[in-house]
């Protein structure tokens, strides 16, 4: 079974701002899988947007998954020294750091579900395919869950409040050419 391991909460974030967290329950089918470091941030996130939808997010991901192997609590501490600057927070790149050791050492297969291009680099720099906000949208246009143009609509809802989104074309044209050719 292929899990969907959430890195970070940046997709969380832009499902429960467009009203859509159970669209992506729906989208992961039970695989959903979170550490408990990202656990935190969507509960630090609830708090600091005031967002019932981010708060509800524990019945889809349900308990954290641990890290059980020693070689994985070795590789997400060597992953989290190489992604911290001087500065940082202890906490700062802790889930992404963890959910590539646990994808590379005992959930290969998993992908990587996560809007942060620098992460998505350090989890594809070890094989491991990463999925965004858009390319989930696009899955929910294939399987019926959305229109073309309600996806589109939610680009572009997503982009008037903020939210950085790598890999989806910035037209409408070519969004629905992008879409198609999924």
């Amino acid at each position: 079974m292929t899990r969907l391991f959430f890195a970070d909460n940046t997709v969380l974030i832009n499902f429960a701002l467009l009203d859509r967290m159970e669209l992506l329950g729906r989208l992961a089918n039970g695989c959903a899988a979170w550490t408990a470091a990202i656990r935190r941030e969507c509960r630090a996130s609830a708090d600091a947007l005031d967002n019932d939808q981010l708060r509800g997010a524990a019945a889809i991901f349900g308990t954290p998954v641990r890290m059980t192997e020693p070689r994985t609590m070795r590789e997400a501490l060597t992953l989290l020294e190489q992604m911290r600057e001087p500065h940082d927070p202890a906490d700062k790149h802790r889930g992404e750091a963890e959910t590539i050791a646990l994808i590379a050492v005992e959930h290969a297969g998993s992908l990587f579900v996560t809007d942060d291009a620098e992460a998505r680099i350090r989890a594809q720099e070890r094989g491991i395919r990463s999925v965004s906000t858009c390319q989930l949208l696009r899955l929910a246009i294939r399987i019926g869950a959305l229109t073309a143009q309600d996806a589109w609509a939610s680009v572009c809802e997503l982009r008037r409040r903020g939210r950085t989104l790598h890999d989806s074309p910035r037209e409408e044209s070519n969004y629905m050419q992008w879409c198609r050719a999924a």
